[in-house]
């Protein structure tokens, strides 16, 4: 019996691409599967079909185990057992859950981009040209410069120029393209 196969159940569902949203209250921990890139659209008000966010209409208490979230425990917490409404409010105030490769790649992408803005701003005195955006990413890893995700990314590259200054000659760009 060399061509053995595993059989996984029929009626098992496998969670992929899901973005889990938990939000926590009355001591109970309740969690939403939803489109990850769906998330954001209903905050900002892109997204108004919730059931376009939600990848499954029913509230858990745990996702990953596929544990739902019990009526009785809805009406304490919530003060009602629609499923919908709660998503709806979990949506709102529950913390998104973010997988490690996304969270480094949101962080890289800032970190280019505040290597861009400071690289635009900013130019050598010696040269008077500006410093290439690779020269910029490289400085900021000798200064070990830790991006904040939270943080705008121009407010970071301000932060950025300053600890620049300490270390290698950069002087902001006063010569702002108008003409």
């Amino acid at each position: 019996m060399s061509g053995r196969r595993t059989i996984t159940p029929v009626n098992q569902k496998v969670l992929t691409n899901v973005a889990v949203v938990r939000y926590k209250t009355h001591g109970i921990r309740y969690e939403i599967a939803c489109f990850p890139n769906k998330v954001a659209d209903w905050r900002n008000g892109a997204e108004k079909d919730i059931e376009e966010v939600l990848q499954a209409d029913m509230v858990y208490s745990n996702v990953s185990k596929g544990v739902f979230a019990k009526d009785a425990d809805l009406k304490k917490g919530f003060g009602t057992s629609d499923h919908f409404e709660v998503a709806k409010i979990i949506l709102q105030k529950g913390e998104l859950q973010v997988s490690a490769k996304e969270r480094a790649h949101g962080q890289d992408a800032m970190l280019k981009e505040i290597a861009s803005i400071v690289s635009a701003q900013t130019i050598n005195p010696e040269t008077g040209l500006p410093y290439p955006t690779t020269v910029v990413l490289r400085e900021m890893a000798n200064i070990h410069y830790n991006v904040k995700t939270g943080k705008p990314a121009k407010a970071q590259a301000a932060d950025v120029i300053r600890q620049l200054q300490e270390r290698i000659p950069i002087e902001k760009n006063l010569f702002d393209g108008a003409l």
